[in-house]
């Protein structure tokens, strides 16, 4: 048989069965295209989220269905035009400066439309971009965002302007800081005028304490972004570690002459100047600023931190109450009027404050101290020791804790378990000049037989003498105090003389009793427990406290 020519029923019977094959598709791909048009024509009249579903879901039906080659792109165009324009408008409420509460919620919707564009479209810029930044947020998966940025770069081409964005999401997946400078750098190369990624920049040298580099870039910043608060601050923050002081202050002045009526740029000055601890220029700053704005608790507090410095604490109890009344209950006011109440040595009322605090933050430890200090000034010996013990406990590398609480052993007559404290104290930190002291003192006065120790305390004497260069008359006497406890009373008379040659008057009489002991030849012997008495620490009523 010759195959190469068919005879007519052959082909009659061919045509008869390719048309049975190809009718179906041919006739599903005409639907799939009357869906598309249906999709565009609605989308051009599409007012809200729901229309936009449903010409999504026009679009993924018909390329279920199949659509002729020549609509099969522009199918998946339509689709990812519309999520993607859906999902643009529901991600401002959640990559903006203030995310709606429900983010977690949008975030999954937003994430579900990709996914219907990735579906058809596995290297969509767009979709693979806005799904990556959505992964940067609390509890996202960094891998993909990272595998989403990567398949961008791969994708654009070196002019694209979202090649900028994309090195901007992998800035932000970087671990190290100078992974994210090199990301950064890369899209300040492609797009110059991008100040978010600028502005990361800036704040990374910041980190970094690459001064310079910070202030240029924050410095081309405020150029076109005159108002921009944070990145002023910023600015004046890297003009004052770079020495720059009145630098700063031009660049806070030119905020406060675009915003004369802002208080904020007043307290901003005021603080500068209290770095500066120029403090009549910086209340003179806070009195303006409280001037617009008489409910700033940020001024009304600040100006209460620099009266009290100065020592005028009527003023500084003034702003505190006044912030009370704005804030009750103010966890910073509470601090404050603390200290107001140290400076004016009623310990016990300030210990009742800091108790308060710690009521609602019992970890705090630096706040732990504060309150110990004030039980230990305020003769509440037994509730010191108290107090301190649990920041040990909490700390045990705290070397001031041990010399404090030391401290407070010493001033009830507890030698041993003082000169126990100090020594471990010694062990954290070897150069402190009064823990040093306060060893050798109780090494060489202690009317305790057996833990005197004058060779010792000469050797702990001389370090302390050394570390303060000789300038310190308590702890010349203590040197004295420890020859003549080892029995050099030359040296003792020495350097008692000294000591009440640089003595301050309120030390004189005590320094000149020292000196004629050791011209009589006796050593001199001191135990301040004879007369302690540990105060009942003051009582809290806890009915009254409130969440702070």
């Amino acid at each position: 048989m010759n195959y190469g020519i068919l005879n007519r029923p052959m082909i009659v019977v061919l045509v008869v069965f390719y048309g049975l094959m190809t009718a179906p598709a041919v006739s599903l791909a005409a639907e799939g295209d009357a869906l598309i048009d249906k999709a565009t024509d609605l989308k051009l009249e599409a007012k809200n989220f729901d229309d936009l579903e449903e010409v999504a879901k026009l679009c993924e039906e018909a390329l279920a269905k199949g659509v002729s080659d020549d609509n099969k792109e522009f199918a998946v165009q339509l689709l990812a035009g519309t999520l993607l324009e859906r999902a643009n408008q529901m991600s401002r409420a959640i990559l903006g400066e203030r995310p709606d509460n429900r983010w977690p919620s949008i975030r999954k919707l937003i994430m579900e439309d990709m996914g219907r564009i990735l579906k058809h479209d596995a290297k969509h810029v767009d979709a693979l971009l806005l799904q990556a930044r959505l992964q940067l947020l609390p509890g996202g998966q960094a891998q993909l965002a990272l595998d989403s940025v990567e398949t961008v770069l791969n994708e654009l081409e070196d002019d694209d302007p979202r090649l900028a964005e994309a090195y901007l999401v992998q800035a932000s997946l970087q671990k190290e800081p100078e992974q994210r400078l090199a990301s950064l750098n890369k899209a300040l190369d492609v797009d110059p005028e991008h100040s978010d990624a600028r502005q990361q920049r800036a704040f990374i040298n910041l980190g970094l304490k690459n001064f310079e580099d910070a202030i240029k870039d924050l410095e081309t910043i405020l150029e076109t972004d005159a108002e921009n608060m944070t990145v002023a601050v910023a600015l004046a923050e890297a003009l004052v570690q770079s020495d720059k002081f009145d630098d700063a202050i031009a660049v806070v002045d030119g905020i406060i002459k675009v915003r004369p009526k802002n208080s904020a740029g007043y307290e901003l000055k005021a603080e500068l100047y209290l770095t500066a601890e120029k403090f009549d220029e910086a209340i003179e700053q806070l009195n303006k600023a409280i001037e617009i704005n008489p409910k700033s608790v940020s001024g009304l507090l600040t100006r209460a931190r620099l009266s009290i410095i100065k020592g005028e604490t009527e003023d500084a109890k003034k702003d505190i109450g006044r912030v009370q009344q704005l804030q009750p209950n103010s966890p910073q006011a509470l601090l404050l009027l603390s200290a107001v109440y140290e400076q004016e040595e009623k310990y016990g009322d300030a210990a009742r404050l800091l108790e308060q605090l710690l009521e609602f933050n019992p970890a705090n430890t630096q706040l732990r101290m504060q309150l110990a200090m004030n039980y230990s000034m305020g003769d509440f010996h037994d509730a010191a020791i108290g107090e301190f013990s649990k920041v040990i406990r909490q700390d045990p590398k705290n070397w001031l804790a041990k010399y404090s609480r030391a401290d407070t052993y010493l001033n009830v007559g507890k030698h041993k378990e003082a000169i126990a404290d100090y020594e471990a104290a010694l062990e954290i930190n070897r150069e402190y000049d009064n823990l040093l002291n306060n060893l050798a003192w109780v090494l060489s006065t202690s009317p305790v037989d057996d833990v005197r120790d004058g060779k010792r305390a000469v050797e702990l004497a001389l370090k302390a003498c050394e570390v303060s260069n000789y300038e310190k008359p308590h702890i010349l006497s203590t040197l004295a105090a420890a020859y003549a406890e080892s029995g050099d009373f030359k040296n003792a008379v020495k350097w008692a003389k000294k000591a009440v040659e640089i003595g301050r008057e309120d030390i004189q009489e005590q320094l000149e009793h020292e000196l004629k002991s050791y011209s009589k030849k006796k050593p001199w012997r001191e135990n301040k427990g004879d007369d302690a008495e540990s105060k009942e620490k003051p009582k809290i009523d806890r009915s009254k406290l409130k969440t702070l």
